[in-house]
C-alpha cells in the first residue's frame, strides 16, 4: 500500500515536459484538493496555458474576417497582417492555424499532456474574475463621480473588440511585459519574488494606463476617467496574472470587456 502511494505522487508530479501525468490506474482516488491542484496547473502552465488562450486569438481573427468589425475598426497589428500579405492570403493563414490548433490537441491529448474538459471551469472561473473587476471598475467610476463616455453597441462589434482587447493586451500588456519586468526585477536586480511581481505588475499597469490614455483621446484632452479605470484594471489583471497564467487573464479580460462595451451601454 505504501509503495503505491508512492508511485501514485510520483505520477501526480510534474514530468521532464512541464506536463502533468495522471494517477495510477486502481491506487487510491484523487482529492478535491489534489484535483484542484492538477486544474491550477493544467490551466496555468505555459503550454496548457498557450493552448487555452488560442482559441481567444482564432475567434477574433475569423470574426474579423468575416465581417464582424470594419476595416476601420481593426486593431493595429491585424491591419500590418492583412496590409503586408492581402486578406485572401491571411484568411488562408487563419485557416491552417485552426487545422493545426486542433492537430496539436488531439495529439497532446492522446499524450495525456492536455486535457480540454478544463476549458468549461476556466471560463466559469474567468467569468467570476470579470465580475470582480467590472465591479471594482464600477465603484472607481462611482466613487470620481464621473462616468465613462460609452458608445452605442452595433451589432457583434462589441464582442470581436473584446476579443481583440483580450488577445492583444494581455498578450503583450500581460505576457510579454510581465514576464521581462519580472525577469528584470527578479533575476537581473535579484530582488525576491514576491516585490518583482508586485513591481513588475504596477510599472506595467502604470505603462498600460499613460499609453491607453493617450490612444483614447485621439489627439484631443484624454478621457476623465481613462487613466483611472485603465490603472486599476491593469492592476487587477496583472495580480491575476501572476496568480493565474495567461488563459484565465485572457479570458477575463474577454467578459469584462463584452460587459464594458456591449452591456453596460444599455443599462447607463
Amino acid at each position: 500500500m505504501r509503495y503505491a502511494r508512492v508511485v501514485t505522487r510520483l505520477r501526480e508530479a510534474h514530468d521532464d515536459r512541464g506536463g502533468v501525468v495522471a494517477p495510477v490506474p486502481g491506487t487510491r482516488r484523487e482529492t478535491l484538493g489534489a484535483r484542484l491542484r492538477r486544474y491550477h496547473l493544467e490551466t496555468s502552465g505555459a503550454l496548457s496555458g498557450l493552448l487555452m488562450g488560442v482559441p481567444l486569438t482564432l475567434a477574433y481573427v475569423l470574426g474579423v474576417l468575416a465581417g464582424a468589425a470594419e476595416p476601420s475598426e481593426r486593431d493595429f497589428l491585424l491591419r500590418a497582417q492583412v496590409d503586408a500579405i492581402g486578406e485572401t492570403a491571411f484568411a488562408a493563414v487563419q485557416v491552417c492555424l485552426v487545422l493545426a490548433f486542433f492537430l496539436v490537441v488531439l495529439v497532446l491529448r492522446r499524450r495525456g499532456r492536455f486535457h480540454p474538459a478544463y476549458f468549461a471551469p476556466l471560463v466559469v472561473e474567468s467569468m467570476f474574475y470579470a465580475a470582480l473587476v467590472s465591479l471594482a471598475m464600477w465603484s472607481v467610476v462611482r466613487a470620481t463621480g464621473l462616468h465613462p463616455v460609452l458608445g452605442k453597441p452595433r451589432g457583434a462589434v462589441p464582442l470581436v473588440g473584446a476579443l481583440g482587447e483580450a488577445v492583444n493586451e494581455e498578450t503583450v500588456c500581460r505576457w510579454l511585459a510581465l514576464e521581462l519586468l519580472g525577469w528584470l526585477f527578479g533575476r537581473v536586480l535579484e530582488l525576491p519574488r514576491w516585490l518583482a511581481a508586485a513591481i513588475s505588475v504596477v510599472v506595467a499597469a502604470s505603462a498600460y494606463a499613460i499609453v491607453g490614455s493617450l490612444l483614447q483621446a485621439h489627439g484631443g484632452d484624454v478621457p476623465p476617467t481613462a487613466f483611472a479605470t485603465l490603472l486599476v484594471s491593469g492592476l487587477l489583471l496583472g495580480a491575476l496574472y501572476w496568480l493565474r497564467g495567461y488563459p484565465a487573464c485572457a479570458y477575463t479580460h474577454m467578459f469584462y470587456a463584452t460587459f464594458w462595451q456591449g452591456v453596460l451601454p444599455h443599462l447607463s
